[in-house]
């Protein structure tokens, strides 16, 4: 064989060799997706999380299966170290933490309970958020509270909560040093679940969650008037709670209205589907346009429909919006902010 024709077919071979090897560095189509959900099987955030698995594979390249697993630990801490720091960034993996991250890098809430943040926000990538959901304030009817205004007549109400950082033991703590109420917060409770059944027992009187956390574990609740929901931690109300207050409107001065309207932006992100740093733009692309369509799948909404959840999605650009407006914190004093979330 003549020189320069083995010359270029070495040089052929060699670029068909590379691109072999890229190839196999390269995840299959139809390889197995990771989802971590940074909280316990059974609560709001594992149903939506493994809805949207359940779903998302259709609209990806080769359909591939979403397999889940539940990573709690630190308010979704845990798993954003994990996406940031040790996942494969090869396309994947994901995860499922709560919008209350996008506040860590101003407020400090969960790393003051003593997680660790050890991810730069600015550098995750995002898919978006299926449902923007306010976290509320119910109380048992049981304690004669119909409203907000009673329950700032009470003294010593106790509330549950899980740990110091927790939106329960936030939000309580809030509504003592903002709005007006004099709760006894108790911790020690294993998720929501366990304050239900706290409740439930008559040792509690009432607490925080997500609106789909109640409808779902205790819809009839709510339609008997067994529990009564007072208040909603929100930048507006929801189209669901059209007569119950938000904590903005709740508050008194223009400082406290100011932080409780920033605090509201985390519940635009309340399912915060999350991307390690540094993949390839495409992987990214591909990522969130199966996100995007699979938001608007009319069997995943008819999904969310059967379990009480309405629809409300973030994409991924919507999702940057809420993080650069976090960050700026316009008429916000973040040293006074700070203060009041001290134990």
């Amino acid at each position: 064989m003549p020189f320069m024709a083995m010359r270029w077919l070495i040089i052929f071979s060699l670029f068909v060799f590379a691109g072999q090897a890229r190839a196999q560095d390269q995840p299959e189509p139809s390889k197995v997706i990771r989802l971590v959900i940074g909280f316990p099987a059974g609560a709001g955030y594992d149903l939506i999380g493994r809805m949207v698995a359940k779903h998302m594979g259709d609209h990806l390249s080769g359909k591939p299966k979403i397999s889940v697993e539940n990573m709690p630990g630190a308010g979704g801490l845990r798993v954003m170290n994990f996406l940031a720091n040790q996942a494969p960034r090869d396309g994947t993996t994901f995860g499922l933490t709560t919008g209350g991250v996008i506040l860590e890098p101003t407020l400090n809430i969960l790393t003051r309970a003593g997680g660790g943040a050890n991810f730069n926000i600015e550098k995750m990538g995002w898919l978006g958020n299926p449902v923007q959901e306010p976290q509320v304030i119910w109380v048992m009817s049981r304690t004669g509270i119909q409203s907000f205004a009673d329950l700032r007549k009470y003294k010593n109400l106790v509330f549950g909560a899980s740990a110091p950082g927790s939106d329960a033991f936030t939000m309580g703590q809030l509504s003592n040093r903002l709005l007006g109420t004099q709760l006894k917060i108790v911790t020690g409770y294993d998720g929501v679940t366990a304050v239900f059944l706290s409740a439930e027992r008559g040792e509690v009187d009432g607490g925080t969650a997500t609106l789909s956390a109640i409808k779902n574990s205790h819809a009839q609740w709510l339609q008997d008037g067994t529990l009564k929901i007072v208040a909603q931690f929100s930048q507006q109300r929801t189209a669901e709670l059209p007569d119950v207050p938000t904590a903005v409107e709740l508050a008194n001065a223009p400082d406290a209205k100011a932080m409780l309207n920033y605090f509201g932006l985390k519940f635009k992100l309340t399912y915060a589907f999350v991307l390690p740093p540094g993949l390839a733009a495409d992987r990214v692309a591909a990522l969130q346009t199966g996100f995007d369509t699979t938001m608007n799948d009319a069997a995943f909404k008819s999904d969310l429909r059967k379990i009480g959840v309405v629809l409300n999605a973030l994409g991924s650009g919507d999702v940057k919006q809420v993080i650069r407006e976090a960050a700026a914190a316009d008429g916000v004093d973040l040293a006074h902010f700070r203060s009041l979330l001290e134990p």
